[in-house]
């Protein structure tokens, strides 16, 4: 449940607590730096810790508080050290492996593809990732899924590989496909059914990477979907006019979504058809809904009718 209001003590960061939850939350952050015996700050969404020396710096904490905010209070602090010591392990393998980033070989079972929303891209400089467009707002980014942490393939990464970026990109997306569960699951919501990929891995906007391959989707009419965060991905096969219904229902069901969940990627909905995706813009404001569809696919709703 989102709160539409806002607590003068909450920070904007962080405004989907309440006073009792963010206060709850911090304590428990900060009872595990100290138990590391680190010294830390927390400011505007961030532990800062780089006066310990090598191995710690700058942790953002939107995507742990936003777990956190999905589940119960009393399983927060589990899930807090879990992600702080899963940072630690990271940090520690990257150590190991340094010799072997040269090797294609042994990292290629590292390659993963990951989706992210465009504005992710103009937060880094070029020379820190590689990515291709697949949307108007959404990218696709070529990324190491190391076990306890996921890092950006920057270009210097793999010069030495001798591989095509083309190859690298199909590679990464049969990798997340073979690791990763991207299985649908069929939802029952107001008399329609959505399929959804709803997981645990961060890989749920892969479901892009298999739409093609779908039968459940007509090709000649596609699909209504949607990449809210990293855990969810939506979708749902056009056959009539009755998806004009979904979709007024879809545009709430992902901005909720997106502004709830873990590892935000987009709250636009998409319309998928051979390839592509195309974005219908909407807004929600003092929940009344604005629609504006584009002209291609308002062309394709006349023929439906």
């Amino acid at each position: 449940m989102r709160n539409d209001w806002k607590d003068s003590s909450v920070p904007d960061w962080a405004s989907f607590f309440n006073k009792e939850e963010y206060e709850e939350f911090i304590i428990l952050v900060s009872k595990y730096m100290q138990s590391k015996n680190v010294k830390f700050t927390i400011d505007d969404g961030v532990v800062n810790a780089e006066e310990n020396g090598a191995g710690f710096g700058k942790m953002g904490l939107d995507n742990i508080a936003r777990t956190c905010r999905q589940i119960e209070m009393n399983e927060w602090e589990y899930r807090i050290n879990y992600h702080f010591d899963a940072l630690e392990k990271s940090r520690l393998f990257q150590q190991e492996i340094e010799s072997k980033k040269d090797s294609f070989e042994y990292m290629r079972q590292f390659l993963a593809v990951r989706i992210y929303h465009a504005d992710y891209a103009q937060q880094l400089e070029q020379v820190h990732f590689i990515k291709k467009s697949i949307a108007e707002d959404l990218i696709a980014v070529m990324v190491f899924d190391f076990p306890d942490s996921i890092q950006n393939i920057q270009p210097s990464d793999i010069e030495k590989w001798g591989q095509q970026e083309a190859d690298l990109f199909e590679l990464g997306i049969e990798n997340v496909r073979k690791n990763n569960n991207l299985s649908l699951n069929a939802i029952v919501v107001n008399d329609f059914t959505l399929y959804t990929i709803d997981s645990e891995h961060f890989f749920a906007g892969n479901m892009y990477f298999e739409l093609d391959m779908l039968k459940m989707i007509d090709p000649a009419k596609g699909a209504l979907v949607a990449f809210p965060n990293r855990h969810c991905s939506l979708m749902y096969p056009i056959k009539d006019m009755s998806m004009v219904q979904v979709l007024n229902e879809l545009f709430n069901i992902v901005y909720n979504m997106h502004n709830d969940g873990a590892g935000p990627i987009s709250s636009s909905v998409y319309w998928y058809n051979q390839g592509k995706l195309t974005r219908i813009p909407y807004q929600i404001e003092e929940e009344e809904l604005k629609v504006v569809p584009p002209e291609e696919f308002i062309r394709f709703m006349n023929s439906l009718s």
